[in-house]
């Protein structure tokens, strides 16, 4: 709801979901190759059990992680899952599209959302040491729409009508379809590394329609 309410002109209604349809929901929305995924991890939610999986960080690197599934999110058609990682010994956030090999466990989940030691913020991400900074200019209207993406403290000024602001990013797949979304508001200023892979996977997508 607070999401609804930042990119809404007025206040949204309150919306109600029970927990068959949101199942239901999931598998129709959710995108072909993420559907056994998806399955998979609420089947160990509803079981109580831990997961093993291999994940793909934002550098390329892969380790084998054993997770307690707390929660699945999305962001358009970009899947989340948020767990008790045991091998950092902390919540983490997982694409789902990186996650490979995934298998549910008999070990019960050691970590609940009600722990005191657990504690799932209201955004879904949070600054990380491996994030990548993006400069970008964007028109004001749609600041709203960023919140989630702006640091704490960034700094951001007024020019020529619109707002230049630092965005925090895992990674510049994410980068790319983001700004793709938002055609004519938003631009990417610097790195010039992230100019390119923008730049780049645009030109790609236009090739493709010839």
């Amino acid at each position: 709801m607070s999401k609804l309410s930042r990119g809404a002109s007025a206040t949204p209604s309150q919306v109600g979901v029970e927990g068959a349809v949101l199942a239901g929901a999931i598998d129709a929305i959710a995108p072909d190759p993420l559907a056994p995924t998806l399955a998979l991890i609420r089947e160990s939610v509803a079981r109580g059990v831990q997961l093993e999986l291999d994940y793909q960080n934002s550098q390329g690197q892969r380790e084998r992680r054993r997770v307690d599934p707390l929660r699945v999110e999305s962001i358009d058609t970009d899947w989340y899952l948020r767990g008790w990682c045991h091998l950092r010994e902390a919540v983490r956030t997982f694409r789902l599209d990186r996650i490979s090999n995934a298998i549910i466990t008999e070990q019960p989940i050691e970590h609940r959302a009600t722990d005191s030691d657990v504690r799932l913020p209201d955004v879904l991400f949070e600054p990380s040491p491996d994030d990548l900074e993006v400069t970008i200019e964007v028109v004001p209207s749609a600041m709203p729409l960023l919140t989630d993406y702006i640091p704490d403290g960034a700094t951001t000024v007024e020019l020529d009508g619109r707002i230049r602001t630092t965005l925090r990013v895992s990674h510049y797949h994410g980068l790319k379809r983001l700004i793709a979304s938002m055609p004519g508001v938003a631009t990417v200023v610097a790195p010039p590394s992230a100019r390119s892979a923008v730049e780049d996977w645009a030109r790609e997508g236009v090739a493709r329609y010839r």
